[in-house]
């Protein structure tokens, strides 16, 4: 996982299996807020990657609005949002949920 400013969790699979995935929303050095699923096989790293939605400064700000919150509340709006408070999602799941939140930007016209 990357280090974000005012990152926040969405999810996280169980640490227990051999695959391993987490969703993060935060902003980077540039300011654009990312989303990123990272995924990680224990068994077999090759199998390992990273994706990110980055979306830039502006559309963040837009998105913000129509969200009615502060640009700076967006990572922690997303994670209230889409959040699951529990572990028990396995990997597919936590990719099904970063799907998700992409159509979601999409709706909300954000390009990513």
């Amino acid at each position: 996982m990357a280090d974000y400013a005012l990152a926040e969790v969405i999810v996280e699979s169980n640490d227990d299996l051999e695959i391993w995935s987490s969703i993060v929303v935060g902003f980077d050095d540039d300011k654009s807020l990312v989303v990123e699923l990272e995924y990680i096989n224990y068994d077999d790293h090759a199998e390992d990657y990273v994706h990110k939605a980055i979306i830039d400064k502006m559309a963040a700000f837009l998105l913000a609005q129509q969200l009615r919150v502060a640009l700076t509340d967006l990572p922690n709006a997303l994670q209230k949002r889409f959040a699951v408070n529990h572990n028990a999602y396995v990997p597919s799941q936590v990719k099904a949920l970063f799907y998700e939140i992409l159509a979601f930007l999409k709706e909300n016209r954000v390009v990513v």
